[in-house]
């Protein structure tokens, strides 16, 4: 391979790098020099993850790391990234096989459109051609979603980007650079993006930044302390805090009527999934202002979130333990029904319930309801059948059917079971009866069209849905193009 000896400048991307050498290395053809330099003609050149970083580190005697690190968009990529998956993926750059890493770190998944054009800053133009008689792309220009120079402050200019042409920012000084009004959190988003980028924050603990979103929202009144979000009021929150400073293709993709019903909440609620770092900078910046205190708080071990009430408080029963032990205690001495009702403080047919449960004889009026009608009613509610269907058949009141029922707590049991196994045999008919049908069919397509008894298996009977279900796509397999 021919050596071009160029040096790499100051936070300059390696795309800039490779046009440079091409303007100054005398090929005729880029297709020729490209052919040349990185050993072929038909790799992406502008990419968040370059797939010719070996041949850069050849070309400038630097550390493959080093580059990934300083001239790349990875570091940014990576902060919230698990270290085994970092790992992977800064393997798989330094291999020079970078196709799937889009899908590896769920670029994809995350569906916020990549935007297609390069980016500079007037001010970065003029200072570069005086210092280095050359203008070149910046890395922390072409963040995503970034629309200011977070060192000038300007609104940045962007240029189309086409696959096969090798272009550079404009090499013309600009005596008279434009200074506008620019929001302040679009400055924010600017620095904070800048920022993660920067500073390296690679392999995040997941569990602690958990608890600094969860400590953070539980301060503003959007959490409760067993840490369960207030999902309506911190959407209204963040939505009002960006929406209308963020790109409208940002916006839309985070913020339409599809993406609210996931977003900001999968932060919390999924913590261990690979989110776009995007995601991560809307709640630093919402929560905390700065990445400075966001990270305060993240070392700061003081500042962690407890759950105060983690198991839920057993209810209190409709009447107190004591009236009950003081209704049985008169029921129990002679009183009536009625006698020793009022002396307990409760109602006669609470009264009437208690004294039925514990065997109680008590002298009760004539009724429509004789002793062969209520066993017919009881044969029934074992049988699962509902208190409405009972009453129709036995010609009474819902009322004194489910008076009945309480008199029973083991049949009010048992009848609970009788549901669930109803409920699951007729979700799980449905889903074998689709997969009978279309047998090579995958999970999304089940949920498509049997969505209801999918849910209700996964959350009740995930062991025997997943028996019963296509095995899950590898990963490396998912988002590929054919």
């Amino acid at each position: 391979m021919k050596s071009f000896s160029l040096e790499l400048l100051p936070q300059e991307t390696l795309y800039s790098y490779v046009v440079r050498s091409r303007l100054l290395s005398g090929v005729p053809s880029s297709r020729d020099f490209l052919q040349e330099m990185l050993g072929t003609a038909h790799c992406q050149l502008y990419s968040n993850f370059p797939s010719y970083i070996p041949q850069v580190a050849l070309e400038t005697r630097l550390a493959a790391d080093w580059l990934i690190d300083n001239h790349t968009l990875f570091p940014y990529f990576a902060s919230f990234l698990s270290p085994e998956v970092e790992k992977r993926s800064r393997k798989t750059l330094l291999s020079g096989q970078a196709k799937e890493l889009h899908s590896r770190l769920s670029i994809v998944a995350n569906r916020l459109p990549q935007a297609c054009e390069h980016k500079f800053c007037p001010e970065c133009v003029n200072r570069d051609l005086k210092e280095f008689g050359v203008a070149y792309w910046h890395t922390c220009h072409q963040l995503p979603y970034t629309q200011v120079c977070p060192e000038h402050y300007l609104w940045l200019v962007s240029m189309p980007m086409k696959r096969r042409l090798l272009s550079l920012p404009s090499q013309l000084l600009q005596n008279k650079v434009p200074r506008t009004k620019i929001p302040k959190k679009v400055l924010l988003f600017a620095k904070l993006s800048n920022e993660l980028c920067s500073q390296k924050l690679i392999a995040l603990e997941q569990s602690r930044v958990l608890e600094c979103y969860l400590t953070a929202l539980q301060f503003k009144g959007l959490c409760t302390h067993a840490g369960s979000i207030h999902q309506k009021a911190w959407l209204n929150h963040i939505t009002a805090f960006w929406k209308e400073t963020l790109p409208c293709k940002l916006s839309d993709a985070l913020f339409n009527s599809r993406a609210e019903m996931n977003y900001p909440r999968c932060i919390v609620y999924q913590p261990y999934a690979q989110h776009h770092p995007i995601k991560h900078i809307l709640v630093i910046g919402q929560l905390y202002g700065s990445l400075n205190k966001f990270l305060s708080c993240y070392k700061d071990k003081s500042y962690k979130f407890v759950q105060v009430d983690t198991v839920k408080p057993k209810l209190k029963p409709r009447v107190p333990h004591s009236k009950v032990q003081r209704l049985l205690k008169q029921l129990y001495d002679g009183s009536s029904l009625r006698q020793a009702a009022k002396s307990a403080g409760v109602s006669v047919g609470f009264a009437k319930s208690i004294a039925l449960q514990n065997g109680v004889e008590i002298d009760r009026r004539a009724q429509r309801l004789f002793g062969y009608e209520r066993k017919q009613i009881l044969d029934q509610l074992r049988k699962g059948l509902k208190t409405n269907e009972v009453a129709l058949a036995m010609q009474c009141s819902i009322g004194a059917v489910e008076q009945l029922l309480t008199q029973f707590p083991a049949i009010k049991i048992l009848r609970k079971k009788l549901m669930f196994y109803n409920k699951r045999y007729r979700h799980r008919k449905a889903i074998l009866s689709y997969l009978a049908q279309h047998n090579l069919a995958t999970r999304g397509e089940v949920i498509t069209h049997v969505g209801p008894a999918y849910s209700w298996c996964y959350k009740n009977d995930k062991s025997w849905l997943y028996e019963n279900l296509s095995t899950e796509i590898p990963r490396n397999r998912r988002y590929r193009r054919r």
